[in-house]
């Protein structure tokens, strides 16, 4: 095991003296920041979900527009993807055809 610095013992030693468990200490973690606030998140899953958006890379484009930080497409997939969508291609289906337009007029 690799030792580790004195200014990183001093944290984990101040944060156990806080009263916070060793598990909870071991599970933060560092990283980059998320590029889309959970409000951009929810700003391209409604564009998604409503249809203003028909995939990953519309999405992109809608939301590179109003956020000034540049979001690749790999990003929006995966955000999707965690929030459960999933890729498929659209099932092609006819138009109405005249008769069935008249059918369902009739019926309303």
């Amino acid at each position: 095991m690799r030792p580790i610095s004195a200014a990183q013992r001093d944290n984990v030693l101040s944060l156990l003296s806080s009263g916070l468990s060793t598990k909870t200490i071991a599970a933060q973690t560092g990283g980059h920041p998320k590029k889309l606030t959970p409000t951009d998140q929810r700003a391209v899953l409604s564009l998604v979900r409503i249809g203003k958006a028909s995939d990953a890379v519309a999405a992109a484009k809608h939301i590179n527009a109003r956020i000034m930080e540049l979001v690749t497409i790999q990003t929006i997939r995966n955000m999707l993807k965690e929030d459960g969508l999933k890729a498929y291609v659209k099932k092609k289906r006819p138009y109405l055809s005249p008769r069935h337009r008249k059918a369902r007029l009739v019926f309303a």
